[in-house]
């Protein structure tokens, strides 16, 4: 009997590493293929692998995710549109749901390797499909070269360059662990990963994703730092440093799109009309206005619309654009409390990942911290299913993080 019940366990096991591995394939591609992947896997552990109470539970839960959603939640009380309200907790599901999952779940660290090689092959593929289908446009349909470029890359995927640039970067710090993880040899394998890795840094310059590209720099430099000056090769390090931003450099100087992007990006720091300015003066000025609970969580498109009509940043209002910056959206959703858990919910890990010295992980929410400076990334289910699932996956293998 109990030989019977193992058997079937294992079934399960490997029906939700299957789905797990499917999830990670194609979120990158599409992400409502992801969430609908997501509602698979929810409905799956709830039929067959939900089991209360699990030793280890609340070590392995995820808890900055459950508050953040959690004070969303509380931020319904004092809103006006609670329609509006219910629809932005239902885009922060995850972060009630996938935490949960993982941490009644018994991952193995191969595991966890897997999803994560799963991922990494979904970016690949994601990334050859939008370039395959703008050299279609581009070749047959007569399209101008703006094909290869920036949202033209991404929407008729219903993606968006920043997201797909964070996926790729995150591919690339894995490609690049690989190789320091693993004794170089000169194999297919080898040349495989380089092949990729080169893919996805010409990826990250065709998005033209300004702060995507900053992000990218930074995040690969102190990558490359972290691991050479422990093994005391300095002159690798300043070699490879100097090719990375020197190739960066070039690629984006070759590239027209590209380089109009980052020199508008430039001159915009000395221009009092930048829209991103106008943004962030006024989600500050909203939250200002209610410092501790914020305007609710189904008021925020409004009420940064009306101090935007009265701010006449008319671009702003007439497009009712977000605060793009999540810092500056979170405190003016739900005040001070909000941002502080957002804040919670990136640091946190961080420091568990780097007193665990697990490069991956902090260039994991290094991704996040950087690109919310210039983007609402957990507004939308692109960001939120992203970091919840990779977040509460890491968050639950402590083991994995010291590997």
């Amino acid at each position: 009997m109990l030989e019977l019940h193992s058997r079937e366990e294992n079934k399960q096991s490997k029906v939700l590493l299957i789905l797990l591995c499917l999830f990670s394939f194609v979120f990158p591609f599409y992400a409502w293929a992801g969430t609908w992947c997501l509602v698979v896997l929810v409905i799956f552990w709830f039929v067959k692998r939900c089991n209360f109470p699990v030793d280890g539970f609340l070590r392995k839960l995820h808890w900055p995710f459950l508050l953040y959603f959690g004070w969303h939640l509380v931020g319904l009380f004092w809103t006006s549109n609670l329609e509006a309200g219910i629809e932005d907790l239902q885009s922060k599901s995850a972060f009630l749901l996938l935490p949960i999952v993982f941490a009644t779940m018994d991952w193995k660290k191969e595991e966890v390797k897997m999803i994560l090689r799963v991922f990494l092959f979904g970016v690949l593929f994601t990334n050859l499909v939008y370039l395959g289908y703008a050299a279609y446009r581009y070749f047959f349909l007569e399209e101008s070269a703006h094909v290869f470029f920036y949202s033209q890359l991404t929407i008729n995927f219903k993606n968006h360059p920043a997201f797909i640039s964070s996926y790729s970067i995150f591919g690339f710090v894995y490609l690049l662990q690989l190789f320091f993880n693993n004794k170089v040899r000169f194999t297919s394998n080898l040349f495989w990963n380089i092949s990729a890795a080169l893919f996805l840094w010409l990826m990250v310059i065709l998005y033209a994703s300004r702060m995507q590209i900053l992000a990218f720099l930074a995040i690969i430099s102190l990558v490359l730092v972290a691991q050479l000056v422990i093994r005391k090769q300095f002159l690798l390090l300043a070699l490879l440093i100097f090719a990375l931003f020197g190739g960066t450099y070039i690629g984006s100087k070759s590239f027209s799109v590209t380089s109009d992007r980052m020199e508008k990006a430039t001159s915009n720091l000395q221009s009092p009309k930048n829209i991103r300015f106008q943004l962030w003066e006024g989600s500050f000025d909203l939250g200002k206005k209610n410092v501790f609970s914020g305007v609710g969580t189904g008021d925020i498109k409004s009420e940064l619309t009306k101090i935007f009509l009265a701010k006449k940043f008319d671009y702003a209002a007439k497009y009712q654009l977000n605060a793009h910056n999540q810092y500056l959206q979170s405190f003016a959703t739900l005040g001070i409390v909000g941002l502080l858990i957002y804040l919670l919910l990136l640091f946190l890990p961080s420091l568990r990942a780097l007193s665990a010295q697990n490069i991956l992980v902090i260039s994991f929410y290094l991704i996040f911290a950087l690109g919310t400076l210039t983007e609402c990334m957990i507004e939308t289910q692109r960001g939120t299913v992203w970091l919840a699932f990779l977040g509460s996956l890491f968050w639950g293998r402590e083991d994995f993080l010291k590997d």
